[in-house]
């Protein structure tokens, strides 16, 4: 997670980001280019007391990276909700939701859906119902 604009030597005091647009260029060529494996990410700029900071949210091989401030317009148009809003959101609309589902809608790989899937699980967002290949997940 990156969030840009704030300095921990004055207890995360807010200081602003000068030039917005060239910090996300810069970030965007080293996540891409310069990391193992490579992030997709995507910014949200917003401004709190008259200071921009900057924001950035990825996506890398099995972790979702996530991080807002405040009410914010992104940068680059992409969609608001993380990997686990489109998955409840999914469910609600369908009833429920299984790996397939997952898997199409959010152009994850196996490994990736079964950990999101596990993880919501866990968390009580989501309730398994059924075994191996016929799971599916439901609202509680």
């Amino acid at each position: 997670m990156v969030l840009c604009g704030l300095d921990e030597r004055t207890d995360f005091g807010l200081v602003g980001v000068q030039n917005p647009q060239r910090l996300q260029e810069e970030v965007a060529h080293l996540a891409t280019d310069g990391m193992e494996p490579a992030l997709r990410p995507t910014f949200t700029v917003d401004e709190i007391d008259g200071r921009v900071v900057v924001a950035q949210d990825g996506v890398g091989r099995w972790t979702t990276y996530r991080l807002l401030a405040g009410n914010s317009s992104e940068a680059s148009g992409t969609s608001d909700a993380g990997p686990e809003e489109k998955v409840l959101s999914l469910a609600r609309s369908q009833g429920s939701v299984s790996s397939g589902d997952c898997q199409a809608e959010l152009g994850l790989n196996k490994d990736q859906t079964y950990r999101l899937l596990s993880n919501l699980a866990k968390s009580g967002l989501l309730m398994p119902v059924g075994h191996g290949r016929w799971r599916r997940y439901t609202l509680p």
